[in-house]
């Protein structure tokens, strides 16, 4: 397995410091919890206040809860958790073009990459579903 970013890591991302239960869940899933003890503390509700006016709303159950988590140490808990399942990690690198080829993807990484399955998690504006070919 191969996993590629154009970014490095740690980064800094505030919103990326909040994870829902179904996240919770998936990281206990891929055996990251662990790693997050003594980093992470249970987020109970969440608040939003605009304009003197404030909203409160619980999160998560008793079982699995929500939890907040510095980035940076999500970050290194995941690559952590990736190594050790046997992922080749190249960070900096960009994916810059997907291709189909009889039943088969390649994707353009620095070299043509082959694989059975490419999961592009790059966001809204995904800049290789933009530039695949069909």
């Amino acid at each position: 397995m191969l996993l590629i970013d154009r970014s490095t890591f740690p980064k800094r991302k505030s919103c990326g410091e909040g994870l829902f239960p179904r996240g919770v869940a998936e990281l206990a899933d891929l055996g990251v919890l662990p790693a997050l003890e003594g980093f992470s503390a249970p987020v109970s509700s969440l608040r939003f206040t605009m304009d003197g006016v404030s909203a409160e709303a619980p999160v998560g159950r008793e079982v699995r809860g929500a939890l907040g988590v510095q980035r940076s140490r999500l970050d290194e808990a995941l690559m952590l958790r990736a190594g050790e399942a046997g992922v080749e990690v190249r960070l900096g690198v960009e994916a810059r073009e997907l291709r189909r080829i009889d039943g088969r993807f390649s994707i353009d990484v620095e070299g043509v990459t082959d694989a059975r399955m490419i999961v592009a998690a790059d966001g809204l504006r995904s800049g290789v579903r933009a530039r695949r070919r069909r």
